[in-house]
């Protein structure tokens, strides 16, 4: 098509409500989109980052007690051959 104005042109043979109206509610839908996924990310992030922290706390506090269980296991088998020799060596 040929325009001679740039009011024929947006005109659009009298169909430029629908034209122009189209563009303008995919634009508005395609911000609207981006704006949405941002935010989700972001929220995402925050809910992440705060169950990634409790859960890190979490094992961390885990790992403390099973190290310490450990190694009072491992001073009691200490302790026991300790006992062990002595009474080895009193014979």
């Amino acid at each position: 098509m040929n325009w001679s104005s740039w009011s024929e042109f947006f005109a659009m043979g009298g169909y430029g409500i629908y034209v122009w109206g189209s563009y303008l509610v995919t634009l508005i839908c395609v911000m609207s989109e981006v704006l949405l996924i941002s935010r989700r990310h972001r929220t995402l992030s925050k809910t992440y980052g705060l169950i990634h922290d409790s859960y890190g706390k979490e094992n961390s506090d885990k790992e403390v007690l099973i190290n310490t269980e450990i190694d009072s296991l491992n001073n009691e088998k200490q302790s026991v051959k300790a006992a062990s020799s002595t009474e080895e060596i009193e014979k």
